[in-house]
């Protein structure tokens, strides 16, 4: 594994993680890397260059936007300069990385490819990710330059204007929005749906559509990254974090917090402290 040349930023070909294999290409770098840090150890850090990362193994949590709502992402595209703290959940997880050079992605034409990080469920891109796994696995020379093929066409499947979705209707991005400012109340979906002016079952229905989740659920991640920011940047009492999130009380919190990280806040303050 090379090193990053610090712990907030990653150049080209680095990640957090061990690898198992890696192969150099014309403007690629390919790796399969085992994760060694959970995702409470993992500092917000930045990619210099683009990237996609194939997951294999684990559960992996990303802020990426979903182009299938209520699937979890396998592949995922990466633009250049993308900041995040995308990681595992613990440690136990696999994935193979496709990263690409600024001249390759300059190559390729980069105003056509997707400007803001992305999760696919299915489709071409996937399968062409799934094909270039294989390829790299066996990887006799012969297959240098049908791997390198493969890259390409991965990187022309991201062009596709299939990769497009519709915006959710304004109602909806309004009730969004509502959710993500104001995740500190005690919101009701009654009251949500009266505001927008549809039943609550068609609101329920649309946001799991477009947003991939439920407003409960949505509401909860909302706390939960609110918390964890309070517990990164401050050093109030846990039951002030758990209050000022939106959560009802510690243990509440405390349930939720761990349900999700694998990790109690205390310990998670400590770590990420730690990690810087």
């Amino acid at each position: 594994m090379r090193h990053a040349r610090s712990s907030k930023t990653l150049g080209f070909g680095q990640f957090f993680g061990d690898s198992e294999f890696r192969r150099e290409l014309s403007g690629f770098t390919l790796a399969r890397i085992i994760a060694t840090r959970p995702l409470y150890q993992v500092p917000t850090h930045t990619h210099e260059t683009a990237h996609l990362v194939l997951v294999l193994e684990g559960a992996y949590v990303t802020t990426a936007e979903r182009m299938e709502p209520g699937r979890a992402p396998s592949l995922v595209w990466n633009p250049p300069a993308t900041t995040h703290r995308d990681s595992f959940l613990d440690n136990a997880g696999t994935f193979f990385t496709v990263s690409i050079s600024d001249a390759r992605f300059a190559s390729v034409g980069q105003g056509g490819l997707p400007a803001r990080p992305i999760g696919l469920s299915s489709g071409p891109p996937l399968r062409i990710a799934r094909r270039l796994l294989r390829t790299f696995e066996t990887w006799p020379r012969r297959s240098m330059a049908r791997a390198e093929e493969l890259c390409l066409e991965l990187l022309a499947g991201l062009l596709d204007g299939e990769l497009r979705r519709p915006e959710p209707p304004p109602w909806l991005a309004s009730v969004g929005a509502t959710l993500a400012s104001r995740h500190d109340e005690r919101l009701r979906i009654g009251d949500l749906a009266r505001d927008a002016g549809v039943h609550p079952v068609h609101l329920i229905r649309s946001f799991q559509r477009f947003f991939g989740r439920t407003p409960g659920q949505y509401l909860r991640e909302r706390r939960l990254e609110a918390a964890a920011v309070l517990l990164r940047t401050t050093d109030l009492p846990i039951v002030d974090v758990a209050l000022r999130a939106g959560f009802a009380d510690q243990s509440h919190f405390t349930r939720a917090f761990r349900g999700r990280l694998g990790v109690a806040p205390g310990a998670f303050r400590r770590e990420v402290k730690k990690a810087g």
